[in-house]
């Protein structure tokens, strides 16, 4: 029988996995609107300069700001707009 701190441990790691499996999907979405021309970089582009990449992250924040001013604040989207923002800057980390 698992104690609470392994039953929690085990959430967690369930948790995590599921953020991870949906940054993959975020970044996947962030080329394919690049590859449709929606967007004009993504931050793991090559020719993307750190105050782009700065500009797109800050764009993102902002968006979790909003969502954090909605009463109440719907925790989807929230999470949406936070998977987002870690696609942005696990990219620009990734081209560093």
């Amino acid at each position: 029988m698992m104690n609470e701190k392994e039953y929690k441990y085990e959430n967690y790691q369930k948790d995590l996995n599921e953020c991870r499996d949906a940054l993959d999907i975020e970044l996947w979405r962030q080329t394919a609107l690049r590859a449709s021309g929606s967007f004009d970089h993504i931050p793991y582009d090559e020719g993307c300069l750190d105050l782009t990449r700065l500009a797109i992250l800050v764009e993102e924040v902002g968006e979790v700001s909003q969502e954090l001013q909605q009463f109440p604040v719907d925790n989807s989207r929230l999470r949406e707009e936070l998977i987002q923002v870690a696609a942005v800057a696990m990219s620009w980390a990734a081209r560093l």
